[in-house]
């Protein structure tokens, strides 16, 4: 089955995207990597009339040191890219390994961090491993940026502490 129409739109930065979501408000969602919202949108459980693909704002890519030891992935990084980072290979190989066996190679290739995360899909395993090394995320939205323990990111089933017009911008891992 096909979704509903709806209008795409393609923001560059993180600001645009905030913008747009502000601009449609409720008839608007936000889309990464796309495999939760476009199962839920052909199912028609959900229907929007605007999507704000995130995939194109920079903003939300990589997973970088900071000076601190803290290691910030990128919530558009894929479970495959997790999986085969140098980075989180050496520092964090339990969840290096947990991300190259998460579903299936086209969920690994597509799926994004953010979206199993900001999805609150309460089987995914990301969260619980999230969750065991003390990691917070970064949100962004239009009251600016703050930061939400892992802990109290998930509320319940399909339900997380981001506010409808905020995005995950990254999930940050203190050093271990």
């Amino acid at each position: 089955m096909r979704p509903p129409r709806f209008e795409l739109h393609r923001p560059t930065s993180l600001a645009q995207a905030i913008a747009l979501k502000a601009e449609f408000g409720d008839a608007a969602a936000f889309h990464a990597g796309g495999t939760e919202l476009l199962i839920a949108l052909k199912a028609r459980v959900l229907s929007y009339e605007h999507v704000i693909d995130i995939k194109r704002v920079d903003e939300l890519r990589g997973i970088r040191l900071r000076s601190d030891g803290t290691l910030s992935i990128g919530a558009l990084c894929t479970h495959h890219a997790i999986a085969n980072d140098p980075l989180v290979r050496q520092l964090l190989p339990g969840y290096a390994h947990l991300s190259d066996h998460v579903a299936n190679i086209r969920v690994r290739m597509a799926g994004t961090i953010g979206g199993v995360l900001c999805f609150g899909e309460p089987h995914a395993d990301a969260p619980t491993m999230l969750c065991a090394l003390d990691a917070w995320m970064v949100l962004a939205g239009p009251q600016g940026q703050r930061e939400v323990p892992s802990r109290e990111f998930h509320e319940g089933e399909f339900a997380t502490a981001r506010q409808d017009d905020e995005i995950l911008v990254s999930i940050e891992i203190a050093p271990q």
